[in-house]
């Protein structure tokens, strides 16, 4: 029973690190959207759809 439980826990936790490697390797900020609670940007001025270049880089190739 412990050794199940055991499992689980290490299958999440490499689950989270490979999550997390993956957003440090691709070098960008996680964000919010539309409706949801406001993130800042390195700048300080809030992620808000306003500010949002999700657009720009899709059209840009990136």
């Amino acid at each position: 029973m412990f050794a199940l439980f055991g499992i689980a826990i290490l299958i999440f936790a490499l689950g989270m690190i490979g999550l997390s490697v993956g957003l440090i390797v691709r070098g960008r900020s996680i964000r919010g959207h539309c409706g949801g609670t406001p993130v800042f940007g390195p700048d300080g001025r809030p992620l808000t759809c306003s500010h949002c270049n999700c657009d720009d880089e899709h059209k840009a190739g990136h």
